[in-house]
């Protein structure tokens, strides 16, 4: 037990923003979907301008993730987290930054 009562797990605890992981999903998804510039620098432009437009929702355990993942994939959501893909991805595409 540690000091406030609670058992130790052996789960290692990270700190990671689940709408990120979504994100660039999405972004990976429309950009072959639409033939947009796949290279690394305009994926990651697209991705910051859009996490930008988005909340974030960090968990810090492997459980936490799975259970917010499931609870981020309603469609109202996922329809929000797309629009501002594609949103990002116009801006990247009128203006590549290489």
């Amino acid at each position: 037990m540690n000091a406030v009562g609670l058992t130790q797990s052996s789960e290692e605890f990270v700190l990671v923003n689940i709408v990120e992981e979504i994100v660039r999903e999405k972004v990976r998804e429309a950009v072959r979907e639409t033939g947009g510039c796949p290279c690394r620098k305009c994926e990651l432009n697209a991705c910051a301008l859009a996490l930008n437009a988005l909340a974030p929702k960090y968990v810090t355990t492997e459980r936490g993730r799975l259970l917010a993942r499931v609870g981020l994939m309603n469609p109202d959501y996922l329809m929000k987290v797309s629009i501002e893909v594609a949103k990002a991805l116009k801006v990247v595409r009128e203006r590549p930054l290489h």
